[in-house]
């Protein structure tokens, strides 16, 4: 069916506004999203801020009580006397208030000096037992003698508990407790801040039967106005720091999450505060709406203009053919791309790549692409390579290929299958030239003087070759090794002599290591180190064996040394199986102990 070009034009143009439209309305909403979350996110602040701002409050309002009930005439001679009747009758009326006060005051303590519970204000208790044993806040009081205050499960109790020492004539006597319930954090910011919420308790410390379970964690306090808003976070909550709950289409919260710890850090129980954002969520959906319908009646009127207009649209584009074919070979000129079939045999090629490899158009063609690759890519990383495309439809990474007089150049590329009738026929490869920054990157890992690698390329490849062979298996050898009485040789023959015999050392290392994963670094100084994977302890024993021979070979004359009178080196080698490999640190500190015992050893040897 021949369809007209006026149709295909008003085709293309409806194409390409809702191509544009769809890339517009995924950054808005990227947008909207962002803001959203930045949102969320400054709740979470200010709900945190509120939260230690009122128990700092707390602290500071009991703190004052603690000091007026323990100021009472008679207080601390009843303590001290440890007269319990006597010091719960002075403090009931005190203690009576605080409950008035707030129903959430659980109790008024007090302890001797000896951790025995004196007075329990709450069961009216007389004379109690030694508690300090279980009672952590309590033993930090007895041993800073400071006041403490924090959360703490005693007697199977929850509490945030304010303690503080009492001493008569500066000696420590003994303490008072107040312990407040949670909810008493909930019922605050409820009140002064309109945030409500729910407090679970890791489940040993309460009964769990007939009681919403979440994670490990019981539901305790409870002041939601909304039954659903809770069930949400029952089932779809997992203590997320801040998430996202809708419970229905038109009602939407966060959720914020805060431990509530002891001393030691141990986690007692989950604050969950809730804020209703659905205002917020349902105004971003309504703008992104209304820029959709914007972003329609846009294409209608731009379809009608162009329609009214087309007649004399179209001549001009066909008198302008021969410019768009220009613009065509612009970009064929300066687009980097290939186009092979299934098999990585080249079927289109941009002139751009002909310049960049400096083959031909016609020698390209119908060569495959494998064999414009660097040796150093292996054969499985090549085969990654087609794994990737062939489970995700792309792969996008930096490739080192080899132009036709032989030299090097790295491209920035990106794979993506070619389809015909459903059917993967071949490989579209977009790519970008990255040479000169590749060439920049290896400046950054070469040493200046000896043009091995430096010690930052150490760094970072010993950890990625412990990580592989603790993958695929096998040995992985570190070797570390130090120039002999080098300082005497410098001190000999000169600086320059030294930096010439760096040089000779380094090179004689490099070339002794022939395989693309073995490297050779220079840490500084007078010493370098080495590092490949092997099959065996014994065949780590003969590379490094032959590459001492080599230094040796040199024969670089050095009448300082202890051992012969040329230059020598002794080395420290760890080989290591991959179940056995440890951190990359401890590992290289295992090389330098054991080239370090190659030196107590006589120099010119090497400990394994």
């Amino acid at each position: 069916m021949n369809i007209s070009i006026k149709n295909k034009t008003l085709f293309f143009i409806s194409f390409i506004f809702v191509v544009f439209s769809g890339i517009f309305l995924t950054v808005i909403y990227s947008q909207t999203q962002n803001r959203l979350e930045l949102l969320e996110l400054e709740h979470y602040e200010n709900i945190k801020f509120m939260h230690t701002k009122l128990t700092n409050k707390e602290i500071e309002f009991y703190t004052n009580r603690i000091n007026a009930n323990i100021n009472s005439n008679g207080v601390r001679e009843a303590l001290l006397a440890k007269d319990a009747q006597k010091l719960y009758d002075i403090s009931l009326g005190r203690y009576t208030t605080l409950k008035n006060e707030n129903l959430n005051f659980i109790s008024m303590n007090f302890y001797t000096s000896d951790s025995n519970l004196l007075v329990d204000m709450k069961y009216q208790k007389l004379y109690g037992e030694n508690v300090a044993k279980n009672f952590n806040l309590l033993q930090e009081v007895q041993s800073s003698k400071k006041l403490i205050s924090g959360f703490e499960v005693f007697d199977n109790t929850l509490a945030f508990r304010i303690i503080q020492p009492i001493f008569s004539n500066k000696e420590y006597i003994g303490a008072i407790e107040f312990s407040i319930e949670p909810q008493y954090i909930l019922n605050q910011m409820d009140d002064y801040y309109g945030v409500q919420g729910v407090l679970f308790v890791q489940s040993p410390i309460v009964s769990t039967k007939d009681q919403v379970n979440l994670n490990g964690f019981t539901l305790v306090y409870n002041i939601l106005d909304s039954l659903k808003l809770l069930n949400g976070i029952s089932n779809t909550y997992n203590f997320e720091t801040i998430k996202k709950i809708e419970i229905d289409f038109n009602e939407i919260y966060s959720a914020y999450s805060f431990d509530i710890k002891d001393k030691d850090e141990n986690i007692l129980a989950k604050l969950i505060f809730a804020k209703n954002i659905t205002k917020e969520v349902l105004d971003s959906k309504k703008d992104l709406n209304n820029v959709a319908l914007l972003l329609v009646l846009a294409l209608i009127v731009t379809l009608i203009l162009v329609n009214i207009g087309f007649n004399k649209s179209i001549r001009k584009l066909e008198n302008n053919y021969g410019d768009i074919s220009q613009y065509k070979s612009l970009i064929d000129g300066n687009l980097i791309t290939l186009s092979t079939d299934l098999h990585g045999n080249i079927k289109e090629v941009s002139d751009a790549f002909c310049n960049l490899s400096q083959f031909s158009k016609t020698a390209l063609e119908e060569i495959n692409i494998k064999s414009l690759l660097h040796s150093d890519i292996s054969k499985e990383e090549y085969r990654i390579i087609l794994q990737t495309l062939k489970e995700k439809l792309y792969w996008s990474g930096e490739i080192k290929q080899e132009r036709k007089n032989g030299d090097v150049f790295w491209v920035d590329v990106n794979i993506r299958p070619k389809f015909k009738k459903n059917k993967i026929v071949g490989y579209d490869t977009v790519m970008h030239n990255i040479t000169e920054k590749k060439i920049n990157e290896e400046l950054m890992i070469t040493d200046s003087l000896t043009q091995i690698h430096n010690r930052r390329y150490f760094n970072e490849i010993l950890p990625r070759m412990i990580n592989s062979v603790k993958r695929e298996g096998g040995f992985l050898t570190l070797v570390v090794l130090d120039i002999d009485h080098f300082k005497e040789y410098n001190d000999t023959y000169g600086h320059i002599e030294g930096d010439n015999t760096l040089v000779d050392v380094a090179t004689t290392i490099h070339n002794s290591l022939k395989r693309p994963d073995d490297y050779s670094f220079r840490l500084g100084g007078e010493e370098f180190a080495l590092l490949f994977k092997s099959t065996s302890k014994n065949d780590a024993k003969i590379i490094v064996e032959r590459i001492r021979q080599n230094i040796i070979s040199l024969e670089i004359k050095h009448e300082k040394n202890s051992t012969l009178k040329i230059v020598t080196a002794s080395f420290g080698v760890v080989t290591l199986r991959n179940d056995a490999l440890v951190d990359w640190g401890a590992m290289y500190k295992l090389a330098d102990d054991k080239m370090y015992m190659a030196k107590k050893s006589g120099r010119n040897t090497i400990e394994f």
